[in-house]
């Protein structure tokens, strides 16, 4: 089982950005396997904003539904809807990974525009 340092408190962040295909995703997906091959506890709660996205990169990994749970998000009410759920449930020792940021980005531009700029989107 992983450990951090005893006496430890503060907990761990990691940003991991880069472009498409440089392997960001790979490096949560490793974390989670690790996990599962030590016994380490802890849950990986990823925010998904591209659609199966993160099925793709979990299919190497035939127990991945062992320590990851995937929360599918397509717009701002459904991104609120899926953070106040997964606040609801995780433990200290749980990750929280979103896969890809920019959509959210794009999300939240949008209800802005829209509730700004008479009704039209960012892109309008």
């Amino acid at each position: 089982m992983l450990k951090p340092p005893e006496g430890r408190i503060a907990r761990e962040s990691i940003l991991l950005f880069g472009e498409y295909g440089s392997g960001k995703s790979k490096g949560w997906t490793a974390i989670a396997d690790i996990y599962r091959k030590t016994d380490t506890p802890g849950w990986f709660h990823v925010i998904e904003t591209v659609h199966e996205a993160s099925h793709v990169v979990l299919e190497p990994f035939p127990d991945w539904e062992q320590n990851v749970v995937i929360h599918e998000v397509t717009d701002y009410d459904s991104l609120l809807d899926t953070g106040v759920k997964i606040k609801e449930s995780v433990a200290r020792e749980d990750w929280l990974i979103i896969e890809s940021a920019d959509n959210i980005q794009k999300f939240v531009r949008d209800v802005w525009f829209k509730a700004h700029r008479d009704g039209m989107s960012w892109r309008e």
